[in-house]
């Protein structure tokens, strides 16, 4: 999802409700947290740090150069 469809889809919500996130098998009634802060990303800003496993550097290498991240 990009960020300009994500606003679309805020803008059609009330918009003083609280925003929960949740987890692809969550149900409908739960939530897993609530977004306490919105980054961004820049790969060229922010790299992978040397002490990464390999899982974790593959994590890293396979995000899009900018990504807006939005953490609980």
């Amino acid at each position: 999802m990009t960020v300009g469809k994500l606003i679309s889809l805020l803008k059609k919500m009330p918009q003083k409700v609280q925003v929960g996130v949740a987890a692809h098998d969550n149900s409908e009634h739960e939530v897993a947290g609530w977004p306490s802060s919105v980054i961004l990303l820049d790969k060229s800003e922010i790299t992978c740090p040397d002490y990464a496993d390999v899982l974790d550097r593959d994590r890293y290498n396979s995000l899009p150069q900018k990504t807006v991240i939005i953490r609980c």
